[in-house]
């Protein structure tokens, strides 16, 4: 994986195509075979200022954190100029449009 753009904490799992410089944070948990489109943003933090909250097996968890980026399930991909907003899951598989905002879970086919 390239390091370019990326930012702390990101956990590693196997493979990942991180590629066409996207802007990837650190504190985001990447599945295998990720592939990010050219463009793709991930953001971290909240403008309320307030910790993130993520969906975990249908239930909304605080992280406790105040950034806190994306879970993204395997061999999903994301559309050139995709934004994902913090706390957000895109499930296993999951397809996005070109310049799509993401701005809740998603488990979608494009």
């Amino acid at each position: 994986m390239r390091r370019v753009c990326c930012r702390n904490q990101k956990l590693d799992l196997d493979a990942r195509h991180v590629s066409r410089t996207p802007i990837v944070r650190w504190d985001s948990i990447l599945g295998a075979n990720v592939n990010f489109g050219a463009g793709t943003t991930v953001a971290n933090l909240r403008h309320d200022e307030a910790t993130v909250q993520a969906r975990v097996k249908g239930e909304s968890v605080d992280t406790g954190r105040r950034k806190f980026g994306v879970i993204v399930g395997d061999r999903t991909k994301t559309g050139v100029n995709t934004s994902l907003n913090p706390g957000i899951t895109l499930g296993t598989e999951t397809r996005t449009k070109p310049r799509e905002t993401v701005m809740r879970d998603t488990n979608h086919t494009a």
